[in-house]
This record gives C-alpha cells, sequence and structure tokens, in this order.
C-alpha cells in the first residue's frame, strides 16, 4: 500500500492533540484495514475560509450509498464481505 500525503500549504491548528492523533490515526487504520495491496491511501490537509480540512481517502472497498446515512448510528454495524471480524478501537466514526 502506498501512501501520500498532499499539502498545499503548511497549516497550524489549535487542537486536543491526543484526539487529533486518535481520530487520525483511526482513520488511516481503517483505510490501510480495507485498502487492497498495491492499493493507493491519500492523505490531504487544505484550508476552507478559516477551516482546515483533512481527508483520507483510498480506493478500498468502500462504503454503499445506502449505507452513508447508517454510519453515524450508534447502534448499527455495516459490514461488507471480507470485513467481518475485522478489529477495531469501538469508537467507529463517533
Amino acid at each position: 500500500i502506498a501512501i501520500k500525503h498532499i499539502e498545499k500549504e503548511s497549516l497550524t491548528v489549535f487542537a486536543d492533540n491526543f484526539m487529533l492523533k486518535t481520530v487520525i490515526r483511526n482513520l488511516v487504520s481503517n483505510a490501510i484495514k480495507f485498502t487492497q495491496r498495491n492499493g493507493e491511501i491519500t492523505l490531504e490537509t487544505t484550508l476552507l475560509d478559516s477551516e482546515i480540512i483533512f481527508t483520507v481517502s483510498d480506493n478500498g472497498v468502500g462504503i454503499a450509498p445506502d449505507d452513508l446515512k447508517r454510519i453515524w448510528s450508534l447502534t448499527e454495524k455495516i459490514q461488507y464481505k471480507g470485513t467481518e471480524g475485522e478489529v477495531g478501537t469501538g469508537f467507529g466514526l463517533l
């Protein structure tokens, strides 16, 4: 898996260092977990108005459009063939 970072300019964010690292670690971990061998993961930081946008994208299995509205639910777990039994932090996207 190739990981590339796109940073158009140097950015500074004032945030909880531990929480920010935890969120980024979880996003990158999920991207690695669900990207096929020889796949690519891209990390990008951009400034939009006064907000820093951090994007993690990959060419992994993705999430079906019908499931996108369910990813924020505390009670539902979405699984795809080949992802059953995957271990994570248990935090999901929340």
